[in-house]
């Protein structure tokens, strides 16, 4: 309506006036209001350009990037914001919603406690903070958080949501009722109606009536898979096929013959990978409670750092690579981790996509460690398709894309196994929780490092865990989720049809 309106005269006064301030201000607030997030970036680049400490630019900017989920220049700048002002409640306000999104639970939640010194009662920041709680595993003073906005705010969808996501036993009903109610609501927004149909099936779910929870998973999926189709960011399974021919055709095992020559030789790096569900955060949690490992947690460099190295073509072969990029792309990676794990000997990093790029990996780092991990198909399948993903996931939300992935995955790691037999350890979750000494063992000494009792004690080890099993990796060890696929079983046909036609081929 009105603001766009705006934003077309204001257009047109700027073709006139193309260096005026205020103007390209004007427009980025205008952008804003209407939701138009590229607009509103493009005016603040326009204000900084012209006046390159403005904090309402440097805060508008970063918040505009922020919703584009280029959160790398959004902190940046949001830092910079309160660099320049320490004091200033909108500029530290703005760094703690990037930092939400960005999972940076440790430096968050000193923020928000900061923020909530001056003002107790502020809704967005005691939600900011009850996430960094959960994150960090303290879960009593997270759902004081929530509690103390539901007290303000009853009706407020995400605290009930996250109070349903801790306590799912007795006193859940409440907040299931509440959540259904709010789902009558028509102007409620589609991405919250999609999150609340996900807590309240899981909720169902844990209770243990199946029945009731997997049509709301259905309908939550659905939701999600058009919502992913309308933005033109759907799975292409065509392309995931291209990409794993790719990589079996190229990395043969001959291209691993002197990888020494190539990138940094440091042990430091150890990669955790697969597919998600299939036990890395628990093995990473098993890990990082060495005191000789340092668990990074889900980390988003190496693959830039790849497209990097092969100067952004998709696919280039390793014999094309600059050898003195991939040198120093390299080298600056280790001595980040340096920085990073102070004097950690091993820094765990379990991004579980990073095993689609294990080959350019292990020509960057020839002596990191790559940490597979397998488990039952169906019940990986399961977990991810009745779990809410970030962004970054594409094809949970659909049974057939589900299993189509989860197969193509386990052909990648196949190969990677034959070309790197002695640098990859394959961690099979069932055997895992059959005997958690043997193989938290066999880990270790993967690693090179001397057994140490504490990785026994996974659940004690404080440090921040940001991925969808945050809460089970706080809990001493269960087999509660072996053939979990089975409750469902009536609900997978479409699942299931395609992983049983790869097991009878």
């Amino acid at each position: 309506g009105r603001a766009r309106e705006a934003l077309g005269a204001l257009r047109e006064a700027l073709v006139t006036f193309p260096d005026a301030v205020e103007l390209h201000a004007a427009m980025g607030r205008a952008a804003q209001q209407a939701g138009d997030h590229p607009a509103a970036a493009t005016s603040w680049r326009a204000v900084l350009g012209l006046q390159p400490n403005r904090r309402e630019a440097l805060i508008n900017l970063g918040a505009a990037l922020g919703n584009l989920k280029q959160l790398d220049e959004a902190v940046v700048l949001h830092r910079r914001a309160v660099d320049q002002a320490p004091e200033d409640r909108a500029a530290k306000y703005a760094l703690a919603v990037t930092l939400h999104r960005r999972m940076e639970a440790v430096e968050l939640l000193p923020l928000c406690r900061d923020l909530l010194s001056s003002n107790p009662a502020h809704i967005g920041t005691l939600i900011l903070m009850g996430s960094a709680l959960v994150w960090l595993g303290e879960f009593a003073e997270a759902r004081e958080c929530f509690q103390t906005v539901l007290t303000a705010q009853p009706e407020n969808a995400e605290a009930l949501r996250q109070l349903l996501s801790l306590n799912t036993g007795p006193g859940a009903e409440t907040a299931i009722a509440a959540l259904r109610e709010k789902l009558g609501d028509p102007a409620m927004p589609p991405q919250e109606r999609t999150a609340t149909l996900f807590v309240i099936a899981r909720a169902l779910d844990q209770r243990g009536d199946v029945n009731a929870a997997f049509p709301i998973y259905l309908d939550a999926n659905a939701r999600r898979h058009a919502a992913l189709k309308d933005a033109n960011d759907a799975f292409n399974a065509a392309a995931l096929r291209d990409q794993v021919n790719w990589a079996c055709a190229t990395f043969t095992p001959d291209v691993f013959d002197k990888p020494e020559r190539l990138g940094d030789p440091s042990e430091l790096p150890v990669l955790i990978c697969g597919m998600p569900r299939s036990g890395t955060s628990l093995v990473e949690q098993i890990a990082a409670s060495h005191p000789l490992v340092h668990g990074a947690g889900e980390r988003r460099d190496l693959i830039p750092l790849v497209s990097r190295v092969m100067r952004g073509i998709d696919r280039m072969p390793p014999g094309m690579w600059d050898p003195a990029l991939l040198r120093s792309e390299a080298s600056q990676h280790i001595a980040h981790l340096h920085a990073m794990a102070g004097t950690a000997e091993r820094v765990t990093d379990k991004l579980p996509n990073n095993i689609l790029y294990l080959g350019h990996i292990a020509l960057l780092f020839p002596k990191a460690r790559f940490v597979v991990c397998r488990r039952d198909l169906r019940d990986i399948c399961v977990s991810c398709f009745t779990t809410q993903f970030n962004d970054s996931v594409n094809w949970a939300y659909d049974q057939e894309e589900c299993a189509t992935r989860a197969l193509e995955i386990e052909r990648l790691a196949d190969h990677w196994r034959a070309v790197l037999p002695d640098r990859i350890l394959e961690i099979d979750y069932e055997t895992l929780v059959g005997d958690l000494e043997a193989q938290s063992r066999r880990l270790i000494a993967f690693l090179g490092l001397a057994w140490d009792p504490a990785c026994l004690e996974f659940h004690k080890t404080q440090r921040p865990v940001t991925t969808a099993s945050h809460q089970q990796v706080r809990q001493p060890l269960y087999d509660s989720s072996v053939g979990r696929w089975r409750r469902y079983e009536a609900h997978l046909g479409p699942m299931l049809k395609i992983l049983d036609g790869r097991e009878k081929k």
